[in-house]
């Protein structure tokens, strides 16, 4: 297959999460939509802060979710806000058959204010990066993270990029459930050390939305060059065809500048009979030069044996009728 540009945890505040698992599990079965989504401006938001800093928790909790009735938030973005144990509200939800992506953010949070949900199944919402589901996984029965290990053993699991809503990667078995592949860093010991490696991981459902377990995707080693980390693996030349064999996975590597606002997009439908994605993920330069670029991972895993393009285009997500830069 070829790809071408075109001109060619540990995880933070866990008293919350078993708040928001504990009040989700109260809900079971109440539908989640997008009716949830509150878009508070910064002025609303310092209001908030103004009303409520001075409250000490659980109090302020319930200062907040008081404060966004006052502001006119609706009552099913009030109803959520209460499954995040009054952490939280509702930025953006994707509807994706019988288990849905509720997008959250948690402003009081001193970092990973992203947050992922995986609702309407049973149980009724699942948070992504909530660790008692992660440190279910063996990641030592995959070789890679093994190699891993051996180099880095305080090496730790970590959200991946919770921005946006590309994620996650949503794919329907052939047994009629549903999958959610995610992706998360692996880091050397701590939230701010090295980033060591990569994890593609699937929530998988059943038809009837009971969630069945997590498997492993695939694991990805950075190796550390003079100029930059390096994926083992990961294809940049688009003029160079990929020849993969069915169930293996492989990277493109795109060259890309965070700050300039542009990212890279696939331009045309996966043919996902033969290959589908399982993630993407910027890396930033090893360098600390203002406005440097880095590039960015996509992730892949061939399906079935055939012959396809994967194309690609650089463009600014709020520039709808621009054309792509690349």
């Amino acid at each position: 297959m070829k790809f071408k540009h075109i001109i060619l945890l540990i995880f933070i505040l866990l008293s919350g999460i078993a708040a928001a698992r504990e009040n989700a599990d109260l809900t079971a079965g109440k539908a989640i939509s997008a009716n949830a989504i509150w878009g508070p401006g910064m002025e609303m938001m310092h209001a908030i802060h103004d009303s409520c800093d001075n409250t000490k928790a659980p109090s302020f909790g319930d200062c907040f979710v008081e404060q966004m009735k006052n502001m006119g938030a609706s009552p099913e973005a009030v109803e959520f806000a209460k499954l995040t144990g009054n952490q939280g509200f509702m930025r953006d939800f994707k509807e994706t058959g019988k288990v849905d992506v509720a997008f959250a953010v948690y402003p009081f949070r001193a970092n990973e204010n992203q947050v992922c949900f995986l609702v309407n199944g049973t149980p009724n919402m699942i948070d992504i990066d909530d660790y008692d589901y992660i440190s279910k996984i063996n990641l030592k029965k995959n070789k890679v993270y093994n190699q891993i290990f051996k180099k880095y053993p305080n090496v730790s699991i970590w959200p991946g990029d919770r921005s946006g809503t590309e994620y996650p990667v949503t794919r329907k078995l052939p047994d009629g459930g549903q999958q959610f592949i995610i992706n998360y860093r692996l880091q050397d010991g701590c939230h701010a050390c090295t980033l060591i490696g990569l994890a593609d991981l699937a929530f998988n459902f059943d038809r009837n939305g009971k969630f069945t377990g997590i498997t492993i995707i695939d694991v990805l080693k950075l190796q550390a060059s003079t100029k930059e980390s390096v994926i083992q693996g990961e294809y940049a030349n688009p003029g160079k065809t990929i020849k993969i064999k069915a169930g293996q996975p492989f990277t493109i590597a795109l060259k890309s500048n965070a700050t300039t606002g542009y990212q890279w997009r696939i331009a045309d439908t996966l043919n996902e009979n033969i290959v589908y994605k399982t993630g993407e993920i910027y890396l930033p330069p090893q360098n600390s030069i203002p406005g440097a670029g880095g590039k960015e991972e996509w992730n892949f895993i061939g399906n079935h044996t055939g012959t396809t393009d994967i194309i690609f285009k650089y463009i600014r997500s709020w520039e709808k009728s621009v054309k792509p830069s690349k």
